[in-house]
Parts: structure tokens; C-alpha cells; sequence
């Protein structure tokens, strides 16, 4: 079921957890174990096969022992792998965070060692959607965001999204940068007219203490 979003209006300036109205998918975790679980698979098939055409004709008892403890085991280990890595990738979205405060896009990543970036909307220039093959099978998306640091084409993206979710963050971003600039070019214009005002009030200051100085000197002579 598609989760719906607050159309409400928000300010560049409040809290917005981004993850709890666009959440990481549990697909993601599927997505990343599944080659691995692919692999126990076909080695299930190879095992079957070579456990009836070849180790069942072995004549040394131990020889085949052994062997069929080697297909076990490869097949456990693959399993093993796969669910490992599927909890792996479960912790790593629970503790993957990012939101938007104070004019600024936090994105944190790390289970043990924690990575941290900071990148302010008004300097992001674009946001887009990336998938490959598995997020294509699996309908999810990556967004990345772009800013003049370059430190921003290896850390600023949010991945594990499903696909509607991804879109929707990719429009609530696109509208807070507009907000911030909308902002900041309010502010650039306020900044320019207070200093208009003091330029006004400085000139004006002038002229009153020049007319004063001339009244004295009138009234010396």
C-alpha cells in the first residue's frame, strides 16, 4: 500500500525527519542478500547433480563421506552468508538517518563508525533518481543530490527507496531548495533596502550638521 505524505507547508528553518515520511524499504535488505541466496540456489542444483552422477559411483565409503560433507557445507555457507548479509543491511537501514534542519540536508550512515554530511539546500544544484538492474527488479530507487563540493558524489544519496517514495522526496527537496532560495533572495532584498535606509539617514544626518555648521558661521560673522 502506498504510503501517503503531509502536504502541509513546512519552513526551511524546522526539523523535517525525511526518513520517517520517505523510510528505507525492507526490499533493499532482499535486494542486497539475494545475489548471495542466488548462489545457494544453483549450488543446491550443482550439489543435486553431482551428488547423483558423480558421488554416488565413488566405492570408497569415506571418500564419499567426504565429499558429500564438502556440498553440505558449501550450501550452509552460502545460506549462511546470505542471511547474514540480509541482517547486516537491516541494521545498516535502521541506523541510516537523514533529515532536513536549519536550512541544511543531514545524511548519516554507519553502524559502529558513524559518517556524517552536511550539505545546505541553497547550494544543492540538482537531485535525481539512479536505478540498476536489482532496484529495477525489485522497484526501488536511489536519490542522489548534487552540490559544488565533491564530497557530495560519494556521500550525499539516499538509497533503499521504493520507487514512489523516491519520487516524492526527490519533489518535497526540489520544493525546500526553491523555499530556501525564495528566502535567501527575501533576505538579500531586506539586507539591501536597511542598508539604503542607513545610507538615506547617514546622508540626511550630514546635512543637518552642515547646515548647522553653516548656521554658526552665519551667525559668528
Amino acid at each position: 500500500m502506498q504510503q501517503g505524505h503531509s502536504d502541509k507547508p513546512s519552513h526551511v528553518t524546522d526539523y523535517l525527519d525525511l526518513k520517517k515520511e520517505f523510510p528505507m524499504s525492507t526490499l533493499w535488505a532482499g535486494r542486497g542478500a539475494s545475489l548471495l541466496f542466488l548462489f545457494f540456489l544453483i549450488s543446491v542444483g550443482v550439489a543435486w547433480v553431482v551428488s547423483e552422477y558423480y558421488v554416488a559411483y565413488i566405492q570408497d565409503d569415506l571418500w564419499r563421506e567426504r565429499a558429500e560433507g564438502v556440498l553440505i557445507g558449501v550450501m550452509a555457507l552460502l545460506l549462511a552468508a546470505s542471511v547474514i548479509r540480509f541482517i547486516f543491511l537491516q541494521l545498516e537501514a535502521r541506523f541510516y538517518d537523514y533529515h532536513v534542519r536549519g536550512g541544511n540536508l543531514y545524511i548519516s550512515k554507519g553502524i559502529i563508525i558513524k559518517e556524517r554530511g552536511s550539505f545546505p539546500l541553497s547550494r544543492i544544484t540538482d537531485i535525481y533518481l539512479r536505478r540498476g538492474v536489482g532496484d529495477l527488479i525489485f522497484g526501488l530507487a536511489t536519490l542522489h543530490v548534487s552540490t559544488p563540493t565533491s564530497s557530495s558524489g560519494h556521500f550525499a544519496y539516499i538509497k533503499g527507496l521504493r520507487m514512489h517514495d523516491a519520487m516524492a522526496l526527490q519533489t518535497k527537496l526540489e520544493e525546500l531548495v526553491k523555499e530556501q532560495d525564495n528566502s535567501l533572495a527575501n533576505m538579500s532584498e531586506l539586507m539591501g533596502e536597511l542598508v539604503s535606509v542607513n545610507e538615506g539617514v547617514h546622508n540626511g544626518n550630514k546635512v543637518v550638521h552642515m547646515n548647522a555648521q553653516n548656521a554658526k558661521v552665519s551667525n559668528t560673522r
